[in-house]
C-alpha cells in the first residue's frame, strides 16, 4: 500500500501513503501531502520533504507534480486525450448501456470491443463518458478523413499514454525512426504500456471500412489484430461504429466472442427536456427553440436531429424534418447562400479542413469563411476540432445527393487541385505535415482520376516519405488505384511504390513479389534505367530477408545492365555485391567490389549527396571486412575516414555505426575499457534514431563489451533490448548473447535456456534462406554450447558442426576466430578444460 494515492470522495489527489502498519483490528496509515514530496525550500511548510522524491513520483506513475492532472484516481473523471470539443461533457440517461460498456472495456474477456448503433443516437457521448471513468489512461481518435485513424496516429495516441515522462519522450522519438516498420514500433509501445491498462476509443470506426466490409487500411487491420493477440492485454480498443468492424468471419480483425453493446433509438422522455436545455445553454446566441412536444414529434427524441433542429426558425419547411431523409433539405433551406456553399464545400472534401481551404472552395474571403464556420459550428451543423471543420459523414452524403453527380464531380476535381497545389508549396518536416498531400490523393481518386492520384503518390514518396521511412502510409491508396490503371508505365510505377510500402510495413515477401511483377511488366517497356532501379530494389529486399545469394544475383544483373560507368546504378550495384560477399565470407571478393565501386564513383559528380553517402558506406564496409580479416590497423584507418565524412554530411546513423565498429576494434585489441564509451555512444544514438538494425547491432556489441567487463546484469539488459526485434531473423546473434549473459547470472535458469533456444530457431530460419551465412552458424554454435553446458554434456555435436560451418564459411580469418573464441571463453569461464574438449580444440 505504500506509495498509494490518498484521494477525496470526488477523486482529488491529496497525497501518498508514506507508512502503513496493520495491527490486529486496526491500521495506522501515515500520509504525505503532494506538496511535501518536493517541498518549496523558500516556504518549508511541510518540513524536510520525502527522501528520494523520484521513487514516489514513479509509484504514482508520473515524473513530477506537473503530470498529476493526468493521473486517474479511484472514482475520478479524467481528461481524455484527443476528445473533440463538440462531445457533450455529460450523458443523459443510458445507465444500462453505460454499465454494460464499462464492463466490456474493463473485463478480461475482450481486448477489442464495439459500441454499435445508428448514426446520431449518442454513441460518441456514451463512449466518451466511459473513457472518462476508465481506471487507467484513455485517448480518443476519430476516423474521419486522413489524419484521424492511421497506423501513425494510433501509435502516437498509445505512446502519449505512457505514464513515465522520460520513457514517453524516448518512445515518441523511437516511433519516428525511419527504418522501423509499424509492427516493430507497436512492439515497443506495448512493452512501454505493459503496466496498463489503457483505453483507445476509435470513433466513427465504420469510416475505416470498404464497401465489402474489409478495412480500407490493411496496416491498421494488422495493428489491431496484433493488439488483440498481445500478451498482458494492457491495451483495450473500443470501436464506436454504425457497422461491424470485425466478426469471427472477417480475416482482418477478429473480435472476441463478447457481443457488442448496442445503442438504439431516442432518449427517454424524462431525460429529453434536460438534453434540450443542455443544447440551448451551450449556444453562444439566443435561441428560440420549438416547444418540446413539437421537437419530440419531429425528431423522435433522436439526439443528433434534435441538435440540428434546435434554433432553426419555425416555418412551413420545418415540418419536413419529421422525415429523416429530408433533414438535409430543411437544414440547407435554413442557410443563407454563403453558408450553404460552405457546407457543400465541406461535404465535397469528405474530411476535416481548415478555414483557408473552406474559404477557397466556397469562394469566400478567409475572414468571412471563419465567421461562417464559427456560426455553423455553434448551430452544430458542422463540427470543429483543433481548428478543422467537417460535416458528419451521413449528413455529408445527403448534401452531395442534393447536388447531383455532375456538380459533385466538378467540385471534387477543384478541391483535389487545390490541395495538390497547397502540398507542393509547403515544406513538411514530418508525416503530420503531409495532410494536404493525402487529401489531394484521396480527392483525385474520388474524382475518378487514378493516374493523377498515382502521380501525386509518387511525388510525395520521392520527396518526403521514402527518406522518412513512411512509405507504408500510402498503402491504402495504392491498393485503391491498383485495378484502375490502364497504362503499362503507370502499372510499373505503381508496382514499385506498392512494393516499397509493403516492405516498409515489414512484409518483405509481398514486396518482393510486387517488384518481380513490376519488372516483368517493365520488360515490355524496354526502359533499361527503370529496370536497373527495380533490380536494385529487389536485391535490397532479398538481402533484408536473408536471401543473400539471390540478392547477389540481382545486384550482378543490375551491374551488367548499368555497365556504362556514366549510368546511375552501376556503383550501387557493385557496392551491393560487396555486401553480399562479406555476408557469406567471400572477403577478398568484397574488397575487389568495393574498389570497383569507388572507381565508378570517381567519374561521377562528387558533390552529389547520395554519392558522398555511398563513399561513406564503402569506407565503413571496407573497415568491416578488414576487421574480419584481422587487420585492425587498416580497419581503424578506414572507419576513421568514414567517421570524418559522415560527420561532415551530418549522417548520424552512420556515425553510430562507426562508433560501434570502433568498439569492436577495441575488443579485438583486448581493450574493453576503451570500447565501452564507443559502444555506449552507438547504443544511445540507435535508441533515439537508429532503427531496428542499428539498435540490434549496437546493442549486441555493447552487451559483449559488458560481458568482457564481467558486468553481467547490465549485459543482460543490453542484450535483451537488442534481441527484442524478433520480426527479423537476424536477431539470432543478439539472442545468443542474451543467453550468455543470463547463463553467467544463473546457469540453470529458464531465461538462459529460452534465449539459447530462440537463437537456434532464428539462426535455422536464416540458414534456410542462405546456407552460407557464417554469422548465423556462429549464433547457433554459441547457443548450442550454452544448452550443452546447462544439460552438463561433455560434448555437443550440434555445436561442433555449427562452429565447423562458421569456420569454413569465413575461412577461419583472425577477426571471426577472435569473436568466436571470446564468447566461448566468457560462457565457459570457470568450467574444467575437460568440458567440450573437441570444440576447444576447434576454436584454438
Amino acid at each position: 500500500m505504500s506509495g498509494g494515492p490518498v484521494v477525496t470522495s470526488d477523486g482529488l489527489l491529496l497525497g501518498v501513503v508514506f507508512e502503513h502498519r496493520p495491527r490486529e483490528g486496526q491500521s495506522t496509515i501515515k500520509a504525505v501531502p503532494i506538496t511535501a514530496i518536493e517541498p518549496d525550500l523558500e516556504y518549508p511548510r511541510w518540513g524536510a520533504g520525502v527522501i528520494d522524491a523520484a521513487a514516489w513520483w514513479s509509484r504514482l506513475g508520473v515524473t513530477g507534480i506537473a503530470d498529476l492532472s493526468a493521473v486517474p484516481t479511484a472514482g475520478s473523471r479524467q481528461v481524455v486525450a484527443g476528445l473533440p470539443d463538440y462531445v457533450p461533457s455529460r450523458v443523459r440517461d443510458r445507465e444500462g448501456e453505460r454499465g454494460a460498456l464499462r464492463a466490456l472495456v474493463t473485463g478480461q474477456e475482450s481486448v477489442l470491443s464495439e459500441l454499435r448503433g445508428p448514426a446520431g443516437v449518442g454513441k460518441t457521448a456514451l463512449a466518451a463518458e466511459v473513457a472518462r471513468e476508465f481506471p487507467g489512461r484513455a485517448a480518443f481518435l476519430t476516423a474521419t478523413g486522413y489524419s484521424g485513424v492511421t497506423v501513425t496516429t494510433v501509435l502516437d495516441a498509445l505512446a502519449e499514454m505512457v505514464a513515465d515522462g522520460t520513457k514517453r519522450e524516448l518512445l515518441k522519438a523511437q516511433l519516428r525512426v525511419p527504418q522501423a516498420d509499424p509492427l516493430t514500433r507497436l512492439d515497443d509501445v506495448l512493452v512501454a504500456l505493459a503496466a496498463g491498462p489503457v483505453l483507445l476509443v476509435v470513433d466513427e470506426a465504420q469510416e475505416l471500412l470498404k464497401p465489402d466490409g474489409q478495412l480500407h487500411d490493411e496496416g491498421i487491420a494488422a495493428m489491431f489484430t496484433e493488439i488483440a493477440h498481445s500478451r498482458g492485454r494492457s491495451v483495450r480498443v473500443l470501436f464506436v461504429t454504425t457497422s461491424p468492424v470485425g466478426t469471427r468471419t472477417t480475416p482482418r480483425i477478429r473480435l472476441p466472442s463478447a457481443d457488442p453493446v448496442r445503442l438504439d433509438g431516442g432518449l427517454p422522455p424524462q431525460e429529453y427536456n434536460g438534453f434540450v436545455s443542455d443544447l440551448i445553454s451551450a449556444r453562444r446566441d439566443q435561441v428560440q427553440a420549438l416547444p418540446i412536444p413539437e421537437l419530440e414529434r419531429m425528431t423522435g427524441r433522436h439526439p443528433r436531429r434534435t441538435e440540428i433542429l434546435v434554433g432553426i426558425p419555425h416555418g412551413p419547411d420545418l415540418d419536413r424534418a419529421a422525415d429523416a431523409h429530408r433533414l438535409a433539405d430543411v437544414v440547407m433551406a435554413s442557410l443563407v447562400p454563403d453558408q450553404a456553399r460552405t457546407v457543400e464545400a465541406l461535404a465535397v472534401c469528405r474530411r476535416p479542413v481548415d478555414a483557408k481551404a473552406a474559404a477557397h472552395l466556397a469562394g469566400l474571403t478567409r475572414d468571412d469563411a471563419r465567421q461562417i464556420l464559427d456560426e455553423l459550428a455553434n448551430r452544430r451543423i458542422v463540427r470543429e476540432h483543433g481548428g478543422l471543420y467537417h460535416v458528419p459523414n451521413d449528413e455529408a452524403r445527403s448534401v452531395l445527393r442534393r447536388l447531383g453527380p455532375a456538380v459533385v464531380a466538378g467540385h471534387t476535381k477543384r478541391a483535389a487541385s487545390y490541395f495538390e497545389a497547397e502540398a507542393r508549396r509547403a515544406h513538411p518536416a514530418s508525416l503530420d505535415d503531409c495532410v494536404d498531400w493525402f487529401n489531394a490523393i484521396a480527392l483525385h481518386i474520388a474524382a475518378g482520376d487514378p493516374e493523377r492520384a498515382l502521380s501525386v503518390i509518387e511525388d510525395v514518396d520521392e520527396r518526403h516519405l521514402r527518406e522518412w521511412g513512411h512509405s507504408d502510409a500510402l498503402l491504402p491508396w495504392l491498393r485503391e488505384v491498383s485495378n484502375k490503371l490502364t497504362d503499362t508505365r503507370d502499372k510499373v510505377c505503381h508496382g514499385s511504390l506498392l512494393a516499397r510500402a509493403l516492405a516498409q510495413y515489414g512484409r518483405l515477401d509481398d514486396g518482393i513479389a510486387e517488384v518481380i511483377k513490376a519488372g516483368r511488366l517493365n520488360v515490355e517497356m524496354k526502359d533499361s534505367q527503370r529496370q536497373v532501379a527495380l533490380l536494385l530494389q529487389l536485391a535490397g529486399y532479398l538481402f533484408r530477408a536473408g536471401r543473400i545469394r539471390l540478392a547477389a544475383q540481382q545486384y550482378k544483373d543490375a551491374a551488367g545492365r548499368a555497365c556504362d560507368d556514366h549510368r546511375p546504378g552501376n556503383a550501387e550495384s557493385i557496392a551491393g555485391l560487396a555486401l553480399c560477399d562479406a555476408q557469406t565470407g567471400r572477403f577478398d571478393a568484397a574488397l575487389r567490389h568495393i574498389d570497383a565501386a569507388r572507381h565508378n564513383l570517381a567519374i561521377r559528380r562528387q558533390h552529389d549527396h547520395d554519392i558522398q553517402l555511398l563513399h561513406v558506406r564503402l569506407d565503413y564496409n571496407q573497415a568491416l571486412v578488414e576487421l574480419e580479416l584481422g587487420d585492425d590497423t587498416r580497419s581503424s584507418e578506414s572507419v576513421g575516414r568514414a567517421r570524418a565524412a559522415a560527420d561532415g554530411l551530418d549522417a548520424t546513423p552512420l556515425l553510430a555505426r562507426c562508433d560501434d565498429l570502433e568498439a569492436r576494434i577495441m575488443l579485438y585489441r583486448q581493450q574493453p575499457e576503451d570500447a565501452l564509451p564507443l559502444a555506449t555512444a552507438a547504443c544511445e544514438i540507435a535508441a533515439r534514431i537508429g532503427g531496428p538494425e542499428l539498435a540490434r547491432i549496437a546493442g549486441a556489441t555493447y552487451a559483449t563489451v559488458l560481458l568482457r567487463l564481467r558486468r553481467f546484469p547490465e549485459a543482460l539488459i543490453a542484450s535483451h533490448s537488442a534481441a527484442r526485434f524478433k520480426r527479423s531473423f537476424f536477431v539470432a546473434e543478439a539472442l545468443a548473447i542474451e543467453g550468455v549473459a543470463a547463463f553467467r547470472i544463473d546457469n540453470t535458469g529458464d531465461r538462459a535456456r529460452a534465449a539459447f533456444t530462440q537463437a537456434i530457431g532464428f539462426a535455422e530460419k536464416l540458414l534456410q534462406q542462405e546456407w552460407h551465412n557464417y554469422r548465423a552458424w556462429e549464433a547457433a554454435a554459441i547457443a548450442q554450447v550454452g544448452l550443452a553446458l546447462m544439460d552438463e554434456a561433455t560434448d555437443s555435436w550440434q555445436a561442433e558442426h555449427a562452429y565447423q560451418r562458421a569456420i569454413e564459411g569465413s575461412s577461419n580469418k583472425l577477426g571471426g576466430r577472435h569473436r568466436r573464441r571470446e564468447l566461448f571463453d566468457i560462457l565457459t569461464a570457470g568450467r574444467p578444460a575437460t568440458i567440450l574438449t573437441r570444440i576447444r580444440q576447434l576454436l584454438a
